[in-house]
């Protein structure tokens, strides 16, 4: 019985530890994507404050290829700022890091 317990128990360790590894893992290509020929048209704000997000090639792992992923207008996150995604040049290839919403500094007078 306590044989079957520590069974159960490396099983459950280690699907948890496959989860971690998953979750931080990241995808390196080996070329990076060129800029587009075309050029990408921003449509009408749709309100005032609205904030345009760039679009930007990024890899697809189901069909291994890049795919366009289109720029579009937010609403502004308070107390944050939008920085754009980019490709960062890695050993191996290329990375790309999404763009994401980071906390603005208030600079006190």
């Amino acid at each position: 019985m306590k044989k079957k317990g520590l069974i159960l128990g490396i099983v459950l360790l280690g699907m948890m530890g496959l989860g971690v590894q998953s979750a931080e893992a990241q995808i390196v290509v080996t070329v990076r994507p060129a800029t587009p020929k075309v050029m990408v048209t921003k449509p009408r704000k749709p309100f005032s404050n609205a904030i345009w997000i760039e679009g930007s090639w990024v890899w697809n792992k189901r069909s291994n290829r890049y795919v366009w992923q289109s720029g579009k207008w937010v609403k502004p996150r308070r107390n944050r700022t939008y920085v754009a995604g980019r490709w960062i040049k890695r050993p191996k290839g290329w990375l790309y890091v999404p763009g994401k919403w980071v906390v603005s500094r208030r600079i006190r007078s």
